[in-house]
This record gives C-alpha cells, structure tokens and sequence, in this order.
C-alpha cells in the first residue's frame, strides 16, 4: 500500500471512529469532554505502578506480532501462509486481552447482570481455541514459555477466586501472578516474532 494511501486510511479511519465515540456519548447524555479525561492521578508515583507495568507488558505481544505479521503478509515463500496466520490470530488474541485490560470490559460485564465465572468461562473457551487451532505452530516454538505465562496467570486467577476477606492482600497476591505471567508472555511472543523476522530476513535476502 503507497505511504499516502495508507496515511489516508489511518486519520480517516480514526477521524471516524472519534465521530462515533462522539455521537455514542452523545446519545447517552454524557459530556464529550468524558472522552479525554486522564488518568487519575495519585499523590505518589508508586501507587498503581505494578498495574501499569502490567498494561505496558500487555501491549508488547499485540504489536510485536502486528509489526510481525505486517512483514510476513509480503513474504513471497507459500511455507510461511501458516506462520503468518499464527503470528495473525496472536495478534488479535493478544489485543483482545489488552483491550480488556485497559477498558475492563469484564468488569461492565459483571456489572450489567453477567457473573463473573461465566466470563472467565468465555476467556478460558476462547484460550483454548486459540491453542488448538494453532498447536502445530505453537509446538515449533520454546511453548514451555507460554505455557508457564498462562500457568502464572491461573494461580493469579484462582488467588482471587479464593475470595480472601482482606481485598489489599487479595489484591496484592493476584497482582505479583499476573506481572510475572505477562513478563514471560511477552518474551514468548518477542522470541516467536524475533526468529519469524530473522527468517523472513534470511529469505529476503539470501
């Protein structure tokens, strides 16, 4: 796609999307203002710091496999078609994982009437599909390092299903789970993108 090309498409796709945001807010009442609050700032910059490093260590395997897949896509070896549909499905997975980080979207569920097993439940049906439908592509890469992220990440899941009566210490053991599982998440997925550019490189220009 030619630079201006794409250059349209991206300010007219969000151009867009702010209208739509826009008109939303509208429509529910509420100030357009709303839509550019910042954060909440607290009195010292520690509070919140282990959430924000796990919403920065979120972001890393979505635009890793992004930039990834954006290089693979031109790749002219027909080999790579299932390596790029990986990095792809990663990608949106990936996203989608961060999106709900960033927007709580299960917390809206929660609140609008669905309980909060069902939507683990979801989560957990759409990390098993993603797992099987890619399992051949999985199984060629260091897999140990994702699954041991995703294993970090259920006991941080179950610490809170345990509904311990002091919420900071809940907090606290389901927080120290959770950054370490997105720390090796995110290294599985820089070394996964790492060895498919390395590859991509190699082709390129052998």
């Amino acid at each position: 796609m030619p630079i201006y090309q794409a250059l349209l498409w991206l300010n007219g796709g969000f151009l867009l999307l702010i209208a739509a945001l826009t008109g939303y807010v509208e429509l529910s009442g509420l100030s357009v203002k709303a839509l550019f609050l910042h954060p909440e700032s607290y009195p010292h910059i520690t509070i919140g710091a282990l959430t924000h490093l796990f919403q920065m260590l979120c972001a890393v395997p979505p635009i890793v496999c992004l930039f990834t897949y954006s290089l693979l896509r031109s790749q002219p070896f027909s080999e790579s078609s299932s390596e790029t549909r990986f990095i792809l499905a990663s990608a949106l997975f990936t996203g989608g994982f961060l999106l709900n980080e960033i927007y709580r979207i299960h917390i809206h569920l929660s609140a609008s009437g669905i309980g909060k097993p069902t939507v683990i439940l979801v989560y957990a049906v759409v990390l098993a599909l993603y797992l099987v439908s890619c399992r051949q592509q999985i199984l060629q890469t260091p897999y140990l390092i994702l699954l041991l992220g995703v294993g970090i990440l259920a006991v941080g899941i179950g610490i809170d299903s345990l509904h311990i009566p002091n919420q900071g210490l809940t907090d606290f053991l389901e927080g120290i789970p959770k950054v370490l599982s997105q720390a090796n998440i995110a290294l599985y997925f820089w070394i996964v993108c790492q060895q498919a550019i390395s590859r991509f490189a190699g082709g390129k220009f052998s």
